[in-house]
């Protein structure tokens, strides 16, 4: 049987992949085709070229807080508020395989046309401008130009890919929904409070640049929510996202689908991903060893 993985968007809740697949490598469960969206597609990318969780791990420890004020650094162009060249110098390091066909594994990553709204799907070719067609959040990072395509991220129309990667040749999808706890993010006191005590947490230079400031008093109705321009761009992406893959996995029905609770970081908290890592792994390690059977048919 062949075991295809599809890993969903979600910026930095993203990480959680990397939990899913470390889990998946200890407990012997062979990947034959793996497929992703936006942060699916870079943790795809970095495996599929390496097959290695510690290049993963290193991945996910190198991103610190300094090297994401780096990443985020405006250029001011009138596509994007990000060119994404810091990403793709980032990626150098840990993505050694320059073209899919290098790759160990088949790969597949999602983009958007931004044009005219069809899916791109891409599986040839230089492997470093598909990754960052993948991640590229409208607005935040500009377009990429790939065949006379104007793409964006992939995650607006193919949150979770999983009819692509079944389409390659699997015959056991997991699907990786990063974004399951993400679709209230905005109106449940849960939630306000960890982001609350998320930016108490996170060094003063980012919450200049991401400007997010929350308030959560005792009675619902005063509520005052007063979110920086690109959390509140993330934010309304990162909903409709969520939203889009539920109706997505309803529709494609994984074999298995894997949900991790990724709300403990917001989804531009890079320098934060230990937690939902270690979440994620305990989570598919649990749904693996619960459907066993049906992994070793």
């Amino acid at each position: 049987m062949k075991i295809g993985l599809a890993l969903g968007s979600g910026g930095a809740r993203g990480l959680a992949h990397i939990g899913v697949l470390k889990a998946l490598h200890e407990e012997n469960v062979e990947i034959s085709f793996i497929a992703g969206s936006s942060m699916g597609a870079m943790v795809g990318a970095v495996y599929a070229s390496t097959q290695s969780i510690d290049a993963l791990m290193d991945l996910s420890e190198s991103i610190t807080w300094q090297q994401l004020i780096r990443l985020f650094i405006p250029t001011l162009s009138k596509s994007g508020l990000v060119d994404g060249k810091k990403v793709v110098e980032l990626l150098e390091k840990w993505i050694p395989s320059k073209r899919f066909h290098d790759l160990d594994i088949p790969l597949a990553l999602e983009a958007t046309d931004i044009i005219n709204g069809s899916l791109i799907t891409l599986t040839e070719g230089d492997l470093l401008p598909a990754v960052r067609a993948s991640i590229s959040i409208p607005i935040v990072f500009t377009p990429i130009s790939i065949n006379g395509r104007t793409l964006v991220d992939g995650g607006l129309i193919s949150p979770v890919p999983v009819d692509t990667v079944r389409s390659m040749g699997a015959d056991f999808v997991i699907g990786v929904n990063v974004l399951a706890e993400n679709r209230s993010w905005l109106s449940t006191d849960k939630v306000q409070k960890q982001v609350q005590k998320q930016n108490q947490q996170r060094p003063k230079i980012l919450s200049q640049i991401f400007k997010p400031e929350e308030t959560v008093p005792e009675k619902r109705d005063s509520r005052k929510t007063n979110l920086g321009p690109i959390l509140v761009l993330t934010q309304t992406i990162g909903v409709t996202i969520s939203k889009m893959a539920e109706y997505q996995l309803d529709l494609q029905k994984p074999e298995l689908l894997i949900e991790p609770d990724t709300t403990q970081i917001n989804v531009y908290d890079f320098h934060r991903g230990d937690a939902v890592i270690n979440d994620a792994y305990k989570l598919a390690k649990r749904k693996i060893q619960e459907n066993r059977a049906r992994f070793d048919k």
